[in-house]
């Protein structure tokens, strides 16, 4: 059995995203095997946050600092709540932040706060609060396969650029993590990881590809395979891209592999030979890592939901519940005319649940293709063509319905979006603010011009389509997600991941509705027996031979998972516990307050969040009404 790293609570690190030398120096400081030390990467902030005057901005205007703005408060609200759920911690170290970006963190005058700036600064700070057998010297392009040395070896890192390269042993271990190189602060603490967990590791290039390319070669490579023929030159590309940076590695001397990456699917290309799982580089892997390793103290929840429109005649939906009952999870269960995109989202973002399920259709959908022109604030003008997706949540409790855009955008004056002939041309990033706001006021949008939108992705549900937009999930808490619907490894998986999801399983093309239907209930079989990987690397046995074999893929870590309730009385109690609990949060909020737009948001969840407690927990509820009302007589 797998087991996770201890957490090490003395040290918490906030860390520079750019500034990863300084990272790995100090991550070797505080770093010992087997134990994992919380760490957070801080993104560049282009503001402070005091120097922000909202009434200076127009009603739906936003300035050239708002993505970073709202960002950088995001942040100190996740780190601070991730730092509050360890109780303890000795030691808040800040490694390398601007004034700027210390400007957004307001808990730092609340602990025993280290500032570290240079590594000259790191030995003094650190060298008496450690024990360490001494320093390994090494140079500045050698730094990250020393730092797996160091921390193995007990040893404190050195910068010196006459050092020679460190070479680590390659020794029998159960795992092996694979991380491919970044120019960021994820490197180090990847490889952090990799000591905590006892693995080998095992640093590659990055393919030097946009991962949507893996997306369009595995669609070309699969496009006939309902004729049973398949495109063996796509697949060979898409192999061809991949499999050169880790041919030299021996996967089947391991138990597992881990690969961090920008989006590589390693387990299709390795035909998954041995446990395989992901974690996304780009999709907060700090807070990731966090969720994962310390979710096993902190409380989960007995609970699941699972969704389906029925749209299959034979489908696992049924099996699925029965399984989960059994475990003594409460599953609350959003079933035919019940899946609708109102209840899919708002269980998503607020039930508390330690597994979804869902069964549906996904893939690509239909939208819009727009062309607009605007001028900048110099008078030049610009055309910007993009696609645009909208979803409906049709609700039960009101006269008007959100509408919910999402736009992909193509070009820009005739230059493909984000292309290096498009950064080339070096515009003011002003143009772009207000390309924004044009965007944001014009609402005469020609939309007659329809199209299958590239990297778009959804969830079918019983009257519209979900796009799994959300900013918030299970109610705090880090679920697993398992997707069964096709098409849902890559785009629709970033939504998950990147707010809080502890794992997550997608298919990577169109499944075969019997491969989904067998591999879903196999899955649950034996998902509360071991971790989540050893049941995912169970359910590829039994899609040999078809042309969905090695379909699905597993973001995720290798020890992770999900446990069974005690009995089905408590966990209704504990899901109802939690769901007041959350209902008193939201209300403390709504008194803290004063945006008109985000006080009617928080209204909606109150309204909802009692509905549900009501619906689902009557008898509950009156019980400790009756209660109360005795004990007050």
């Amino acid at each position: 059995m797998f087991k996770p790293p201890q957490i090490n609570s003395d040290y918490f690190l906030i860390v520079n995203y750019e500034k990863p030398l300084l990272t790995a120096v100090i991550l070797s400081y505080v770093n010992n095997v087997g134990d994992y030390v919380p760490t957070f990467e801080f993104a560049e902030v282009t503001s402070n946050a005091n120097d922000f005057d909202e009434t200076k901005l127009h009603e739906g205007e936003i300035d050239e600092h708002y993505i970073s703005r709202v960002r950088s408060q995001e942040f100190n609200i996740k780190v601070h709540n991730s730092l509050k759920r360890l109780r303890r911690c000795k030691y808040l170290i800040i490694i390398g932040l601007s004034k700027d970006q210390i400007s957004y963190l307001d808990f730092l005058n609340d602990y025993n706060t280290i500032y570290i700036d240079t590594i000259e600064e790191a030995d003094f700070s650190l060298s008496h609060l450690v024990e360490k057998s001494g320093y390994l010297p090494c140079n500045s392009n050698n730094v990250y396969d020393a730092l797996y040395v160091a921390i193995e070896n007990n040893l404190v890192l050195q910068i010196d650029e006459s050092a020679g390269d460190v070479v680590f042993d390659d020794s029998y271990k159960r795992g092996v993590v694979v991380i491919e190189r970044v120019n960021n602060s994820t490197l180090p603490l990847a490889i952090s990881y990799a000591t905590a967990v006892n693995a080998n590791l095992k640093l590659i290039d990055s393919p030097d590809v946009d991962p949507s390319k893996y997306r369009v070669l595995i669609q070309k490579w699969k496009e006939n395979a309902s004729d049973g023929i398949e495109d063996q030159i796509a697949f060979n590309d898409l192999s061809a891209l991949i499999y050169p940076s880790i041919e030299h590695i021996d996967f089947l001397k391991y138990e597992f592999a881990t690969f961090f990456t920008k989006g590589a699917p390693y387990g299709l290309i390795l035909k998954n030979q041995i446990p395989i799982s992901h974690v996304n580089l780009q999709l907060l892997p700090d807070f990731f890592l966090f969720n994962n390793i310390q979710i096993d103290s902190f409380s989960d929840s007995p609970s699941a939901v699972v969704f389906s429109p029925l749209e299959f005649q034979d489908e696992e939906t049924d099996s699925v519940i029965e399984y989960l009952e059994n475990k003594n999870l409460f599953v609350k269960s959003l079933i035919g005319k019940n899946a609708t995109v109102f209840n899919l989202d708002n269980h998503i973002k607020e039930y508390p649940y330690s597994i979804l399920h869902m069964c549906s259709h996904g893939g690509e959908i239909k939208g819009s293709r727009i062309t607009e022109t605007f001028k900048d604030r110099d008078g030049n003008g610009h055309t910007i063509i993009y696609d645009e997706v909208a979803t409906f949540a049709l609700s039960p409790y009101q006269d008007l319905h959100p509408v919910t855009t999402k736009s992909f955008f193509r070009t820009f004056d005739g230059y493909i979006w984000r292309s290096k002939e498009l950064k080339a041309i070096e515009y003011p990033n002003y143009v772009f603010l207000d390309m924004q706001n044009y965007l944001r006021k014009n609402k005469d949008k020609d939309r007659s011009k329809k199209v299958i939108v590239d990297g778009s992705c959804y969830i079918k549900c019983y009257d519209f389509h979900s796009q799994a937009m959300f900013n918030h999930l299970a109610s705090g808490h880090s679920p697993l997600i398992f997707n069964n619907t096709c098409w849902s490894w890559s785009a629709i998986s970033e939504s998950f991941l990147a707010v809080g999801a502890k794992a997550y399983i997608g298919t990577l093309w169109a499944i075969n509705n019997d491969v989904a239907k067998i591999s879903a209930e196999h899955f649950y079989e034996d998902i509360f027996d071991g971790t989540i990987l050893e049941a995912f690397h169970k359910i590829h046995q039994k899609a040999i031979g078809t042309k969905d074999e090695n379909i699905y893929s597993f973001w995720g870590l290798h020890f992770s998972r999900v446990m069974s309730g005690i009995n089905k009385e408590s966990s209704r109690k504990i899901v109802l516990l939690k769901m007041h609990k959350s209902l008193q949060i939201w209300k403390n909020k709504l008194e803290n307050t004063t945006r008109r737009g985000m006080r009617k948001n928080i209204n909606e969840f109150i309204d909802w969040n009692a509905r549900e407690q009501f619906k689902d927990f009557k008898t509950e509820i009156t019980e400790m009404y009756l209660r109360d009302k005795r004990i007050k007589k």
